[in-house]
């Protein structure tokens, strides 16, 4: 736990250190998921203590993750906003008890094919509005094999951080990921080794 510890600090060294504002940024990682929601959530804890305004979108479909670990409770989330025109940004908010802190949750429903929902032009108003009421912005990604969705939200971001678990994360998947990133001329602003 030290050691994600200090990567954060030193990431957000480097975040402060860089030119460009830095507050909309972005978590991948390879396989295993759970050291990446771990970051994020420490993440978004740090920036709340330092008095800054800041929300986790989750974009992991495959469960509500955030949810419980902040031991808060939604019926809706990303995935209804996305999906049903009844919904608004501000309904699938949730604010976390004592923090300065809030997530979108993925959302209700379970499906298998959903990754493409990022790339509908309402996730992009959704992204500016939450860059106009939000200090940060963390985005939980969870990325197919083949990375073709990077592209879905390379478009709003400032960065990825990447998460590597040190123990089974392979060098050629790495290096793909790495690849397909560049190749989409998005900036790697650090990762994290656990």
């Amino acid at each position: 736990m030290n050691n994600i510890k200090e990567s954060i600090r030193q990431i957000n060294t480097n975040l402060m250190s860089t030119k460009k504002r830095s507050n909309v940024v972005a978590f991948m990682s390879i396989g295993n998921l759970q050291p990446q929601r771990t970051v994020v959530a420490n993440m978004a804890v740090m920036y709340g203590q330092a008095k800054k305004k800041t929300l986790i979108i989750d974009t992991d479909f495959s469960e509500n993750i955030f949810l419980d670990t902040f031991k808060v409770e939604s019926k809706v989330g990303l995935l209804d906003y996305l999906e049903k025109q009844n919904i608004d940004m501000q309904e699938i908010i949730v604010k976390i008890p004592g923090q300065n802190v809030s997530i979108i949750p993925s959302g209700s429903d379970e499906k298998n094919n959903t990754e493409f929902l990022i790339g509908d032009p309402k996730f992009d108003v959704l992204l500016n509005r939450s860059i106009q009421d939000f200090d940060c912005v963390l985005i939980n990604t969870n990325m197919d094999e083949k990375y073709d969705n990077i592209g879905n939200i390379a478009q709003g971001i400032d960065g990825i951080i990447l998460v590597i678990d040190s123990n089974r994360t392979k060098k050629r998947a790495l290096y793909r990921l790495i690849h397909s990133i560049r190749k989409r001329d998005v900036n790697i602003l650090g990762y994290v080794s656990v």
